[in-house]
């Protein structure tokens, strides 16, 4: 399937390690998503490339338009949800290893 940037949902990941990038290319390939920024609390990926997508720090996301979904694809989620709902950010999906997607709120 192609999609177009215009037509495409945007969206960033939280996680830059293996099941980010698995999930980059469901993402992409199937559901005509735009990644448009990894986010990683790794300071060592921060400013890289990762798919050709840049990877940020979370503070990316205070300023994110709410029409930008977040996938978070890491274990330990529940500090990262925490920091999204401190900043009012409710547009999350959480990416389990066990490939469960739990919608939280939208």
């Amino acid at each position: 399937m192609n999609y177009s940037d215009k037509n495409s949902k945007k969206c960033v990941i939280w996680g830059a390690a293996y099941i980010g990038i698995y999930i980059y290319h469901k993402l992409t390939d199937y559901l005509g998503y735009k990644v448009i920024a990894y986010i990683d609390n790794n300071p060592l990926l921060q400013n890289t490339h990762v798919n050709g997508v840049i990877v940020r720090s979370q503070d990316y996301l205070i300023d994110i338009n709410s029409d930008t979904d977040i996938i978070i694809c890491i274990e330990n989620y529940v500090e990262i949800v925490n920091f999204l709902n401190n900043n009012k950010i409710y547009n999350y999906l959480i990416k389990l290893k066990n490939n469960c997607i739990f919608v939280l709120l939208y």
